[in-house]
């Protein structure tokens, strides 16, 4: 018979919370404060938080938290605070670490582990620790491992190394259980021979040092793989991901600004969602992905505001749902469209984030009508900071074209302005079919394949 242990947490993160251990409800009662999941906070973590909290609050009442500069004796008095809470938080999780080893070693060794999370500040002596605890998890039939050893915070030692993933544990048949691996700011060398996770759905890694071979080893042999992630991680320009027999359906790529290139052939993909600059994306076999989330970064020269309006319709001309970031705010001179772009022929849903100058015109954004003439649903959310102060934003000609599918119109941080509601005329005007049109002040929520939620007071119009 097993026992069935939930999950296994450990918590000891900068600045305010110390080390936790906290498994949750099992089937037999907890034997001591480590197994009860209690809460450790040593009184200097407070202290350091408290006085963290007060000076990033006269940081935003002076409206300049960049230039905020405190007296040395206070500045002194608030390093060597963290320094402390850091020690007490290190004496802690060590304290956590060896006395769960240790009860692991003399206790049942039949507990059902299901879930091992550990996010620490990394020394070089918890590796070990680390190891040994991973061991015992995967011995425990663990589904579920998150793990995030954090480098560069505050009295941290320099030489520390970064924790290098223990692939050797999962040789042999281990870690056959394991379906969701997450790992952040770990180090990893792929063993030659290596046979994969067989059973992984979900693969995440962040802050991490990557390279092309890497991601295309660990992709091929995790055969039932669904969901890949990618978030600041450096060391790969070209990103490929190519496998006839891929199980993908989700990929998300986001602020891996060394990425200048992305190529695709997974023929069961179904969503895309990528954050950073404005990149070359070939798509080779994906025919059944229909919902895309797109965020480039803003740009001076107009590179992604040409592409969206432009290019994008090509390269993604499957899509049935996209939502995207459309940045104005930059541009150096007004970028003028040339010719009308190839429409979205199956594009069904599409979310807008316009960021933007307070005095730009927005009434290009009737242009996606035109790009997508069977749209059912649009939403469009403005933010706008400042005056223009030289010429910029989008030219456009506008058409007399009408669009006859459109029964939905959503718009976010609505502000009662003459720009504002000329775009909600123009709208009325283009879509004669239109059934509803929304006002919220609220703002959207981009969330790829779970919707889109607001906050704030809406104001339909049927």
């Amino acid at each position: 018979m097993y026992k069935r242990l939930e999950g296994l947490i450990l918590f000891s993160q900068v600045p305010s919370d110390a080390a936790t251990l906290v498994p949750s409800a099992s089937s037999h009662q907890p034997s001591s404060a480590a197994e009860s999941g209690s809460s450790l906070r040593p009184p200097a973590a407070s202290i350091s938080s408290s006085i963290d909290d007060r000076w990033f609050y006269r940081q935003r009442e002076r409206g300049k938290p960049g230039q905020l500069k405190l007296p040395g004796n206070v500045r002194g008095l608030a390093t060597a605070l963290v320094r402390l809470a850091d020690s007490y938080r290190t004496r802690i999780l060590l304290s956590s670490l060896t006395g769960y080893l240790h009860k692991s070693n003399a206790g049942d060794k039949n507990t059902k582990i299901s879930s091992l999370i550990l996010h620490c500040n990394m020394e070089d002596r918890y590796a070990d620790l680390i190891d040994k605890l991973i061991s015992i998890a995967i011995c425990g039939g663990v589904e579920h491992l998150d793990l995030e050893t954090n480098l560069y915070y505050a009295g941290q030692r320099p030489s520390t190394a970064p924790y290098k993933f223990p692939f050797s544990l999962f040789t042999g048949g281990n870690g056959l259980s394991l379906t969701k691996l997450i790992l952040g700011e770990c180090t990893l060398n792929i063993p030659l021979g290596f046979a994969g996770f067989k059973s992984l759905v979900e693969l995440s890694f962040t802050l991490m040092d990557i390279s092309e071979d890497m991601i295309q080893t660990l992709i091929e042999n995790c055969p039932n793989l669904e969901c890949f992630y990618l978030s600041l991680c450096r060391g790969a320009s070209h990103l490929k991901i190519a496998s006839p027999h891929l199980q993908l359906r989700e990929i998300v790529v986001k602020n891996c600004l060394q990425i200048r290139h992305i190529e695709l052939v997974a023929p069961k993909l179904q969503q895309f969602t990528y954050k950073g600059p404005c990149i070359s994306v070939v798509l080779c076999s994906v025919p059944l992905m229909e919902h895309a989330c797109l965020d480039y970064e803003d740009s001076r020269d107009g590179k992604s505001v040409k592409y969206i309006l432009g290019k994008l319709s090509q390269d993604f001309s499957l899509l049935t749902s996209l939502s995207i970031v459309v940045n104005t705010y930059r541009l150096k001179d007004p970028v003028i469209l040339q010719g009308p772009p190839t429409a979205f022929k199956n594009l069904k849903s599409l979310t807008l984030n316009v960021v933007m100058y307070s005095n730009d015109d927005v009434a290009w954004a009737a242009i996606l009508l035109e790009l997508a003439p069977a749209l059912e649903s649009f939403q469009i959310e403005l933010l706008t900071n400042d005056e223009r102060k030289h010429p910029g934003g989008v030219v456009w000609e506008p058409s007399d074209f009408e669009h006859h599918h459109l029964r939905q119109v959503k718009f976010y941080r609505f502000r009662i302005k003459q720009r504002d509601v000329a775009l909600a005329g123009l709208l009325l005007a283009r879509a004669p079919l239109l059934q509803t049109m929304t006002f919220s002040r609220g703002f959207v929520h981009h969330l790829p394949g779970k919707g889109s939620h607001n906050q704030g007071d809406d104001l339909s119009f049927p």
